[in-house]
This record gives structure tokens, C-alpha cells and sequence, in this order.
């Protein structure tokens, strides 16, 4: 039923199909979260302004509190709750415009109205199901600590089967451990797409934790909490308690409070510290774990994505 009710959602989505005026980019994948999208997508921002382009990201803004559609310029910071946390990561490297609703056609309309913003390509976050939009590249991500997730919904956590990779122009495997090659993932993924080149890539961090001999715990709602247990073990942390929230949840003072009582400092990611409280995000005791993501062949992966919009630009004479 999920599967028959998902077709019927993709062909009607191609009966008012849109078509914007630049090339799009999707980054997306067969899990429902939990894949490392948002470190991806600001990587792909950061290599894209590296080469001089002006990317602007097409994202839903999930669980936002704000149901307004709403278009940002880099740097340009308005209310987490009106762009949620993951928009707002994007925002603060200054990278990227972001054109944030559930409607992505009207926010990237909203973006370039009365040319606020000329961008040379979009990326569609989250877009390997959002069928409505002309893409030029999918960029599927999958993620290397549970990659089947138990199945196709509601058996298990997977939107699609692993046959929808066919659609796939480029796969990258998340999460990855540096020397281990994955063949068994990577055979599953050849047995639906023989020609997309496969990439891996893992979450960096940015600085060490000098939190001397405090008692440290750490919490996070995300999609893939495991991901965040591995980057405290990068920089040398066992916390004496790991408390795990629903993905993007909104954080109230009582939920933080008993485990400040717990512990000397509290450790999270990014996108948990922007869904505290300002009263919280002032509490010098809670630190946010800053990650960057780390492919394993980047000239490779930006190669292909330059190549998709200069082929779009040169088929639209634009």
C-alpha cells in the first residue's frame, strides 16, 4: 500500500511538473533520515562557491514552526523557527541562499522575485522523491551503519527499495570508516545501477574537547544517533550517559535540566543546539560538537556535478 500509494503521489506530482530556470542538483535518499544529508549538502555549497558559482539550496525546512514560505541570502539569519536548524546551518556558512516551504516551486519563486537573488544552479534537498522537479543530477545517500533500515515502510524505515537507485546518477555511502571498502554494500548497490559512480564519505571533527576532568554526558535527536556516538569517540569522548530525542526535536528546559544536573558539560550536534532554548544556548556547560564532512574523492564528485549544469546550461543556451 505504501508503494502503490507513493506511485500514485509521483504521477501526480508530474501533471503540474516544474522547471526552473537554472540547473538543480538533488541530494537525496531511500532512508527517511538519517544519512548525513545537511553535512553533504553544505560541503557540496562550500566546493560550489569555492569555484566562484552562487548555489541556493531548495530545502522543506522539516518540523519548522513557521508554515510561511521563506528566502534567505548567505549570511542572512532569520529565526530558527522560521527556517528550521538545517536551513539554518546552511545560512550561517554563508555559502548559500536557501529558499525554505514545503511548496519548493513558490520559495524559489519567493527567492528570485524581483531579482533578490541570480543563482548559477539549485540544490534540492531531500529530492530523490520530491518527483515534481526537473532535476539534472540525483545524488543518493546512503548510510553505511544501517543501510536497509529493516525494509520498505512500514516493515521497515526505507521510503523506496534499493531497486529505486537505477535513478541514481551518484551514490555516496555515509557514515564510512576510513579502510574499509564496504563490498557487500557497495554489491547491492551495482546489482541496481552498474554506471553511478560511488563515492564514501564520514563526519570530521573540528576541534578537540578540552573538557578536562568534568563528568561529560551527551544528548541528540537525530536521525542516525550512532553517527554522533562515533564523533565523540573521534575526539576522545565516552560520556558517562548518551540520552537520545526524537529526530529534530524541539528541546524545552526540562528536558535538558536533570542531565545539566547529571553532568560537568553536555555535548550535541549542531542542529540539537539550535533547537535548545535561548535560555540553553546561553548555558556555557552545553557545547556543540562542529563537524565537517569528508569525501573521499571530492574533485570526482564536484567534477560530475560541474559537468551536469554545464550540460543543462548548454542544452537551455543559458
Amino acid at each position: 500500500l505504501w508503494l502503490a500509494g507513493m506511485a500514485l503521489h509521483r504521477a501526480a506530482a508530474r501533471l503540474r511538473p516544474d522547471n526552473p530556470e537554472r540547473p538543480v542538483i538533488s541530494v537525496g535518499n531511500l532512508a527517511m533520515g538519517g544519512t548525513g544529508k545537511t553535512p553533504f549538502v553544505r560541503f557540496l555549497c562550500r566546493e560550489l562557491a569555492a569555484e566562484g558559482l552562487r548555489p541556493a539550496v531548495l530545502i522543506r525546512g522539516y518540523k519548522r514552526t513557521s508554515h510561511h514560505a521563506v528566502a534567505a541570502l548567505p549570511g542572512q539569519l532569520p529565526p530558527v523557527a522560521a527556517t528550521g536548524e538545517e536551513a539554518q546551518l546552511i545560512l550561517r556558512d554563508r555559502t548559500a541562499a536557501v529558499a525554505i516551504g514545503a511548496d519548493r516551486a513558490a520559495a524559489r519563486r519567493q527567492l528570485v522575485s524581483g531579482r533578490r537573488f541570480a543563482p548559477d544552479l539549485y540544490i534540492l534537498d531531500d529530492g530523490f522523491q520530491h518527483w515534481r522537479t526537473r532535476r539534472e543530477l540525483d545524488i543518493v545517500l546512503i548510510d553505511s551503519i544501517d543501510p536497509f533500515r529493516g525494509g520498505v515502510f512500514p516493515g521497515g524505515r526505507l521510503r523506496e527499495p534499493f531497486s529505486a537507485l537505477k535513478r541514481a546518477g551518484a551514490i555516496v555511502i555515509t557514515g564510512a570508516v576510513p579502510g574499509r571498502s564496504y563490498q557487500g554494500l557497495v554489491e547491492e548497490i551495482r546489482r541496481h545501477n552498474p554506471a553511478a559512480p560511488v563515492y564514501r564519505a564520514r563526519l570530521v571533527p573540528q576541534a578537540p574537547f578540552a573538557g578536562g576532568a568534568r563528568r561529560v554526558g551527551a544528548f541528540c535527536g537525530i536521525g542516525q544517533p550512532e553517527s554522533f556516538r562515533r564523533t565523540l569517540a573521534e575526539i576522545g569522548v565516552k560520556p558517562a550517559f548518551f540520552k537520545i530525542f526524537p529526530d529534530h526535536h524541539h528541546y524545552r528546559e526540562a528536558d535538558i535540566l536533570p542531565l545539566l544536573e547529571q553532568a560537568g558539560v553536555l555535548l550535541t550536534t549542531e542542529k540539537d543546539f539550535l533547537n535548545l532554548p535561548p535560555s540553553l544556548q546561553a548555558e556555557d556547560r552545553i557545547e556543540a560538537v562542529s563537524v565537517r564532512l569528508q569525501l573521499d574523492d571530492p574533485a570526482a564528485l564536484l567534477s560530475q556535478v560541474l559537468l551536469a549544469v554545464s550540460a543543462a546550461r548548454g542544452s537551455s543556451g543559458s
